[in-house]
């Protein structure tokens, strides 16, 4: 993957189109769209650079409630759902606890805090974090999945959108690393803007591949592969354009 055309940024120019309200777009394809994509963006994008790297590592425990509350947010609909999740930012070590609260406006809420580390428990900072949002899952919510992948970062150059794209996704639950999955070849891209314009240079690269907004987010993914009695009939498009990209057969 050559990402040495695109003009480089630093972590302080990307804060400029942090987004903590905003509007996502997701698309998924296959890494060889990915590096068809490429070439087609570097007059228009920044990339996130530190140090020299240019695709950084990723770790997230996504917490829910035994009887999957806020997958089933996002199964059934609701417009207002929520997503609950510590996140270490592997090059650097940095930890966070995040709350991400999807409005019925569409827009995206994220509060967040640092964290010493992650783990399978909320420790008191986090936990006093959740409890300002929704107390009262407080004392049923549980770790439910493990994501590890590694991302690139972009923003257009007129400090508009971000956009992110995940490649080397790995699946498992959070207690037995038996449990897993893997989709080498799957990539995500994720489209953030403070609201949804009409012109995107990346969602035109995407739209000129045929590839289409799915509403199927990583979290949901990992859960309906490693949960394969949970309710997912409405994500049976989102599988459908999956197995049409990879050819494989899936939940």
């Amino acid at each position: 993957m050559n990402l040495s055309s695109f003009s480089g940024i630093c972590l302080e120019d990307l804060e400029r189109v942090s987004l903590q309200s905003r509007s996502d777009s997701k698309f998924l394809l296959h890494r060889r769209q990915l590096e068809e994509i490429l070439p087609v963006l570097t007059a228009h994008y920044h990339i996130l650079d530190m140090e020299g790297r240019r695709i950084f590592d990723y770790e997230s425990i996504y917490f829910d409630t035994p009887d999957m509350m806020l997958y089933l947010q996002h199964h059934n609909g609701h417009r207002q759902r929520y997503k609950v999740r510590y996140r270490r930012y592997a090059n650097s070590g940095l930890c966070f606890f995040e709350v991400k609260l999807k409005r019925s406006s569409g827009k995206m809420l994220k509060r967040r805090i640092q964290v010493a580390h992650i783990g399978t428990a909320l420790e008191e900072n986090a936990a006093a974090l959740l409890s300002e949002q929704a107390p009262e899952w407080l004392p049923r919510l549980q770790p439910m999945l493990q994501i590890d992948y590694r991302r690139l970062t972009f923003t257009d150059h007129q400090f508009t959108e971000r956009a992110t794209i995940d490649i080397d996704l790995n699946f498992r639950l959070p207690q037995n690393t038996a449990a897993a999955v893997a989709y080498p070849d799957l990539v995500i891209v994720e489209l953030k803007q403070e609201k949804q314009a009409r012109h995107s240079f990346i969602s035109q690269a995407l739209h000129d591949l045929h590839i289409t907004e799915s509403g199927l987010s990583k979290y949901c993914l990992g859960i309906c592969h490693l949960y394969p009695h949970i309710k997912q009939n409405e994500f049976k498009k989102s599988f459908r354009r999956l197995e049409q990209v990879f050819e494989t057969s899936l939940p």
